[in-house]
C-alpha cells in the first residue's frame, strides 16, 4: 500500500515537472499566441515590465494608466480591502484600479486576419468592497489593430449588481453572474465568420467556473480580425485582479494528496 502511494506522488511530480507553466492564455487553432503568469517582475511594477513570453507571437504592447499604481503586479504581501489575500497560482498577481480615469492593458496576439478560433482563459478575482462607487467594475474584449484597442470583436463587463452583460450597439445579458471575494475562472472563446466575405457574423461565448453563455453576436461586423486581448477597470473607483489558470498537471497532484490522505486514514 505504500509502495503504490509513492508511486502516485512520484507519477504526479513527473507531471507537474513536465507541464508548462500556468498563465493567462490565448490560443487559436491549438497555437499558444499570448500567455503571461505574472511571476517575474520585481514588485510592485506594470506587467509589461516583464513578459513572460517572449517567445511567443504575443506580448504586452499596451498598458494605459493615469496614476502609476493603476495597473500593478502585486503578491500576497499586499495587505487591502480590495485585493485577495493570495494569489490563485505562484506568489503574484495582476491588480487594476481605476481612480478617475480609463485604465487597460493590451496583450498582441498578432493573429492576422484572425480565422482560426481564439479562446483567453484566466482569473478574475473582484472584492465585493469596492474604494469608489463603480458600475462596471471589469471589461474583457478581444478586439482588432484600432488605435485605441477597443474595436472589439466581443466585449464583457461585471458590473456591480452581480450581473455579466456583453456590449452589442447597448449592454445586454448574457445570464451569468460573478462571486464576489472569490477567484473564478474565466473564458472567452471567439469563432470568427470564416468565409472572408461581409457580413462577418462571426460569434463568441463567455463562460464563468464552467457555466457557459449562449452563443454571442460580435460586436462590430466591421472585419473579423483578431489581434489584441484587453483587460480595463470598468468605471471610477472599481478594482479587479487577474491571475493564471492552473495547469492540469496541478489539478493531478491536488488529486494525488487526496487519494494519499485517503489510503493513509484506511
Amino acid at each position: 500500500m505504500a509502495r503504490s502511494c509513492s508511486l502516485i506522488l512520484v507519477l504526479a511530480a513527473v507531471v507537474m515537472w513536465t507541464t508548462p507553466a500556468s498563465a493567462v492564455l490565448v490560443t487559436a487553432g491549438g497555437q499558444t499566441l499570448f500567455s503571461d503568469n505574472f511571476e517575474n517582475p520585481s514588485l510592485p511594477s506594470p506587467p509589461d515590465s516583464d513578459p513572460d513570453n517572449l517567445t511567443l507571437p504575443g506580448s504586452w504592447i499596451d498598458v494605459t494608466e493615469v496614476w502609476e499604481t493603476a495597473i500593478q503586479v502585486l503578491d500576497q504581501t499586499t495587505v487591502s480591502p480590495y485585493v485577495p489575500t493570495a494569489a490563485f497560482e505562484g506568489d503574484n498577481y495582476l491588480k487594476f484600479y481605476r481612480p478617475n480615469s480609463n485604465c487597460w492593458a493590451s496583450a498582441s496576439l498578432e493573429q492576422g486576419t484572425g480565422l482560426n478560433d481564439v479562446t483567453a482563459t484566466w482569473m478574475t478575482f473582484i472584492p465585493g468592497t469596492q474604494p469608489g462607487s463603480p458600475t462596471a467594475l471589469a471589461v474583457f474584449a478581444l478586439t482588432d489593430q484600432a488605435a485605441n484597442g477597443w474595436q472589439g470583436r466581443t466585449w464583457v463587463a461585471a458590473w456591480a449588481d452581480g450581473r455579466i452583460q456583453y456590449y452589442d450597439g447597448a449592454w445586454k445579458e448574457t445570464g451569468l453572474n460573478w462571486t464576489p471575494g472569490e477567484w473564478q475562472e474565466w473564458e472567452m472563446h471567439y469563432t470568427p465568420d470564416t468565409d472572408g466575405a461581409a457580413p462577418y457574423n462571426g460569434t463568441y461565448t463567455i463562460s464563468v467556473d464552467g457555466v457557459s453563455s449562449a452563443p454571442l453576436a460580435q460586436l462590430n461586423t466591421a472585419g473579423y480580425a483578431v489581434t489584441r486581448f484587453t483587460m480595463s477597470a470598468g468605471s471610477d473607483g472599481g478594482v479587479f485582479c487577474v491571475d493564471a489558470v492552473p495547469e492540469p498537471a496541478t489539478l493531478v497532484l491536488l488529486l494525488a494528496g487526496g487519494l494519499l490522505l485517503r489510503r493513509r486514514s484506511m
